[in-house]
Order: C-alpha cells, then structure tokens, then sequence
C-alpha cells in the first residue's frame, strides 16, 4: 500500500502541483506537525530531505507546544481540479439531457473510467476552499524555543489545508480497473466551473480493484501546504577552494557537512515546501 500511496502524492504533483492528503478526506488541520513514515528523502548527501509522500502521522501541535496560530478563514471561492492521469486513464461517457443546475447547464448521463496502470488516478475536487496560517513569522520566532525538542529533521508543520466541499476519487490497484458513475457528469466532462458545483447529484455505479475510492463526498480534506523547520545550514560554507579542489566525498567535507547539520544552537528557518519535492528525476521529464 505505501507504494501506492507515494505513487498517488506524486500523481497529484505532476498534475496540479500540490502536496496531497493521503488518503483524500483524512482529518488534517493548520498547526499540526505531521511526519511521512513512508516518503522516504529526496535529494544528495548530506543535504537528504525527506519526502512528504503517503500516509501521515500527526506528531504534536504548535498549541501543544505553546506557540500561537493564527488562520485564515476559508477563501470565499473555491476552485474545482478535474483531471485523470495521462495515458494510462480512458473516460468513456455519454450525455441523455440537458436541464440546468446551481452550476450553470448540466445534463445527465453516465462515465466510466478504464484505468490501464497500477497507481492510476481519477480526481474530481469541486468548491476546493483554502485555510492558512497567517503568522508564520512570529510563529518561526517562537518555535525557537522548541528547536530541540521535536525532530524538526523529519517533521513538517502544516500551514494550510485545501477542503473539496464535494469528491470524486479513485486510485487504482491494477491495469484493469474502473470506475462506473452516473448523474449530473457534464462538469466532470468539460471541467468547466459552469457545468459543475457541490450541488451536482453524482452516483457511483461501481468500481473495481481501487486501492482506494472516495466516492462522491461532503467535506474532503484533499491538499496541504508544508513548512520545514530547519536548520539555517548555509550560514557556514567551505572555503572556495576546498570547494574547488576536493571531491565532495572528501574526508574534509565530510567533516564539514557534519558540522554543518549537527550544531546544537544552529539557527532555525520556516521554509516553504514545493510540491515538486515529491517527484524523481523521471517524473520531472514525463512533466
């Protein structure tokens, strides 16, 4: 399952360049400190990041550890994101009417969606509405105090969280799945915020081998924004020509990365992640 999971994370980066929630509609809120126990790290040695990539466990909360937050309300409008992963999902579909929605013009029928890869996926997040922290300067002052008492290296502080207030999702676990649904499906055919809302009527019919589905659904917790805590690292730097002259295994770079990453009192930095931390040098080029 884990390797689904970070096969889903890294479909939602490729796609829409958001850091998802694994899985869709697990409770997530701003102020949590999470940590991905199956992300794995991404980059060289000694500067590896771990991946926010799968499943999550929450660790503590700035609450919990005294520091106020402050959030915004939910955004007034909220975006839709439809899409299926490319070359690998088939939509078949067909429309019986016309008639008219909250949405704007809509028509009934019914899709289907053939996934032909393990890890494919099909996402439909409508009205997707944002909360965020608004202190983050004053709270990267008083995490200060708490430098070594959570192990920042691993951990990632959530600073907003992006709600669908309706869902269609579906991850599959073969070459050989598919998604069968039927209703007001003319939004999910166009993608036009004119054509679909939250008051659309959408049934699933059926599926088959999904390694998740989340069918039509109220409320769905579907992207977070990350932070790291981290250590300011590059407040000290080898000397140029150390640089220059010595490979990077070198033993004395070696020495000095250690101490570059192991200082007690190093000063600490809230730093924003990017989505596309999450993908490999081959999702990149399929991009």
């Amino acid at each position: 399952m884990s390797g689904l999971q970070i096969s889903y994370s890294k479909e939602i980066a490729k796609e829409l360049t958001k850091i998802a929630v694994v899985l869709p509609g697990s409770p997530v809120k701003v102020g949590q400190i999470i940590y991905f126990p199956f992300g794995g790290n991404r980059g060289i040695w000694p500067f590896l990041k771990p991946a926010p990539r799968g499943s999550f466990n929450i660790v503590t909360t700035l609450s919990h550890l005294g520091v106020k937050e402050e959030a915004s309300a939910p955004e007034s409008d909220g975006d839709p994101y439809i899409f299926s992963s490319r070359r690998s999902v088939k939509i078949d579909f067909s429309l019986s009417g016309t008639g008219s929605s909250a949405g704007g013009g809509n028509a009934a029928g019914g899709m289907t969606a053939s996934f032909e890869k393990e890890g494919s996926v099909y996402f439909a997040a409508i009205d997707c509405k944002t909360t965020s922290l608004l202190n983050l300067d004053q709270i990267q002052i008083d995490l200060a105090k708490h430098a070594n008492s959570v192990n920042w290296t691993n951990t990632f502080l959530v600073t907003s969280v992006t709600i669908a207030s309706k869902a269609l999702i579906m991850q599959s676990s073969s070459g050989s799945a598919t998604l069968s649904v039927t209703g007001n499906i003319k939004g999910l055919v166009t993608k036009s915020t004119r054509d679909v809302s939250a008051n659309s009527q959408i049934d699933v019919n059926s599926f088959k081998e999904a390694s998740f589905i989340k069918p039509w659904s109220d409320n769905v917790e579907v992207f977070i924004g990350l932070h790291r805590f981290s250590k300011n690292t590059f407040g000290h730097r080898p000397a140029n020509e150390v640089a220059r002259e010595m490979s990077f295994e070198s033993p004395e770079l070696r020495r000095l990365a250690g101490e570059l990453m192991s200082h007690v009192n190093d000063e600490y930095d809230l730093k924003e992640v990017s989505a596309l931390e999450l993908l490999d040098e081959r999702d990149i080029a399929e991009m």
